[in-house]
């Protein structure tokens, strides 16, 4: 959207028979990629989540993570974060014990 709000755009719509839309959203350093998790790819109640990455103009999407619980729920604690270089997405988890961790993604391309 314009910075006084006008020309508002919707990257990602809710869809019928799906868990959840895109959760936990973060802006790369330079603007240009938004990091988000969903269930898009997911209908029903399955609840499972994968991780993505699409354009600031939500025309092109890569799916970067298959499957977040191999980390025990990683989208629920809503910390996603691309690391200062774009090359990196951090996130947070928690082990077999619920103690949360940190984990770092590492990007086959620059961002």
């Amino acid at each position: 959207m314009n910075a006084d709000g006008t020309n508002q755009k919707l990257l990602i719509a809710p869809q019928e028979g799906y868990v959840a839309g895109a959760q936990s959203p973060s802006w790369s350093p330079n603007g240009k990629y938004i990091v988000y998790w969903s269930s898009e790819d997911f209908p029903g109640s399955t609840g499972t989540k994968r991780m993505y990455i699409m354009t600031a103009d939500g025309l092109q999407k890569d799916c970067v993570m298959e499957d977040e619980t191999l980390y025990n729920d990683a989208y629920a604690t809503d910390a996603l974060h691309f690391n200062a270089s774009g090359k990196a997405i951090l996130f947070t988890g928690q082990d077999d014990s619920n103690i949360k961790q940190l984990f770092v993604l590492d990007l086959k391309f620059g961002r």
